[in-house]
């Protein structure tokens, strides 16, 4: 442990209840001290700032109008950063949540004094916004709520009028626009005036700035959808609940330079969009001839559509550990075989789904999404040629969207991306123990294994309502209707 950490550690602290603001000699020292901390792990300096951080009589607003005048030549140094770490790291409580505040009111200045310049590609001035920026995502997990408020408002105080909507117009820098905005998201509040404010800051426009402040979630498309595909959008978010998926931004990767797998700091899912021509349709051979009019989508609804379930797969799954259980069993039941899946119109590689399970579901999605009581009656074709994993993943997706509940979500998606859609009742059975899959039609099974599994065996869908006995393996094999 350096010196310098000994010091912070070993701050006391104060009771004191009176209030004052800085006199001019204090207020000398503290910007001396911090002006000390830009350049290194000065012990002096971290003592003394602890010190008097320690002190109720000075409140918020005395600290953000010191670091205002800070922020008028300085900068937000690494040293900084450790400062404020072992500063709130030697202290619990409500003095841990004091102190940690008063480090968001500092990173707010830093951000407020350096963002026009930061936004413009200044140098010096976006490493400092990058600190103040990287310093909020640090502290804000940590911050209760009121503190959260409390540094949002100091910092919607700090950067006035100013914008960072420069940012976006440079493609190495549209990175960072994005990671600041998922920060701004994460640490606002979600009424009405912190989402405007988050647009300000951001400089949103148009679709970005309606989108966001109507549903609470990102849109970085740089111009990229036209009216159709963001009404499409729009509705699909609406109609979907937002309790099952914690989307915080959608991006297009054609648009924006920026593609899966990049990396963003944020607890929020973030989904990336492809944005297919409006008027291009999904594939009519998605679903049998036999079964009169092949319905057709919108592609971009559709894929997007399967990107939200993916999303919401990933919530769903963690929250509720059979539905993962239950996609198992399935899987491992259809192995390799194309026609146990509802998507086997589609040319989908054999062991695509073995090779990727987590791409079931979000497959499955796809003829759900396009007309569900049309894809439940190919599943029913499938299952009546003993093809029964199709009717259970169908199910199961039912059962994901549930969110748990008793109802499910049916769809259906016109060429347009106009969206129907209502609910329906579902019901469940539970499994005490299942056999393990046979390794072929007609094998043997393997043995009786315990599980704690509730399996969707009954949905009400065309009119009727059905349900599924399962098979030891856990399978669907018989079907009855009323």
């Amino acid at each position: 442990m350096t010196k310098w950490v000994a010091a912070v550690l070993a701050l006391s602290i104060a009771t004191l209840s009176a209030s004052a603001a800085f006199d001019e000699s204090l207020e000398e020292e503290l910007l001396a001290a911090l002006g000390a901390l830009s350049h290194s792990e000065n012990v002096q300096a971290a003592s003394r700032l602890s010190q008097v951080l320690s002190d109720e009589r000075y409140a918020a607003g005395d600290w953000q109008a010191l670091f205002k005048d800070y922020f008028e030549g300085g900068a937000f140094a690494p040293s900084h950063a450790a400062f404020w770490d072992y500063a709130i790291g030697s202290t619990s409580g409500v003095l841990r949540q004091h102190v940690a505040l008063i480090s968001g009111l500092f990173a707010g200045e830093a951000i407020g004094a350096s963002l026009s310049a930061g936004a413009s590609g200044n140098a010096d001035a976006l490493e400092t916004l990058n600190a103040g920026f990287g310093w909020l995502g640090h502290i804000g997990p940590g911050l209760s709520a009121n503190a959260r408020g409390t540094v949002f408002a100091g910092l919607e105080k700090a950067t006035g009028r100013k914008s960072l909507l420069a940012l976006s117009s440079t493609p190495e820098l549209y990175p960072t626009y994005v990671q600041f905005g998922l920060t701004l998201r994460d640490f606002a509040a979600g009424s009405v005036q912190a989402r405007a404010t988050v647009s300000n800051i951001m400089g949103f426009q148009d679709a970005p700035r309606l989108f966001w402040e109507a549903r609470g979630i990102l849109l970085f498309e740089n111009g990229a959808l036209d009216a159709a595909q963001l009404s499409s959008l729009d509705l699909l978010i609406t109609l979907i609940p937002a309790e099952l998926h914690n989307i915080g931004a959608f991006i297009v990767p054609p648009s924006t330079g920026i593609g899966p797998g990049a990396r963003f700091i944020s607890p929020a899912q973030i989904v990336y969009l492809e944005p297919h021509p409006s008027g291009v349709t999904t594939n009519p051979e998605e679903f049998p001839r036999r079964m009169g009019v092949q319905p057709v989508s919108s592609l971009f609804t559709i894929s997007t559509a399967s990107s939200i379930v993916r999303a919401i797969q990933d919530v769903q799954f963690a929250r509720r550990p059979e539905l993962r259980l239950r996609r198992d069993v399935i899987l491992a039941n259809a192995r390799d075989e194309r026609e146990r899946y509802l998507r086997r119109y589609q040319i989908v590689p054999i062991g695509a789904y073995q090779s990727d399970p987590d791409g079931l579901l979000p497959s499955v999605a796809y003829p759900y999404f396009i007309d569900s009581s049309k894809a439940y009656i190919m599943a029913m074709y499938l299952f009546e040629l003993e093809k029964q994993e199709a009717m259970d993943s169908f199910l199961l997706l039912a059962d994901m969207l549930s969110g748990g509940g008793s109802t499910t979500i049916l769809f259906a998606t016109d060429p347009l991306g106009r969206i129907a859609h209502s609910r329906t009742a579902i019901s469940r059975i539970h499994l005490n123990q299942i056999r393990g899959a046979e390794p072929h039609d007609g094998g043997f099974p393997g043995p009786w294994m315990p599980v704690n599994l509730t399996v969707c065996n009954g949905i009400i869908i065309n009119g009727f309502t059905y349900s599924f006995d399962p098979d030891p393996q856990g399978i669907s094999i018989r079907a009855f209707r009323r």
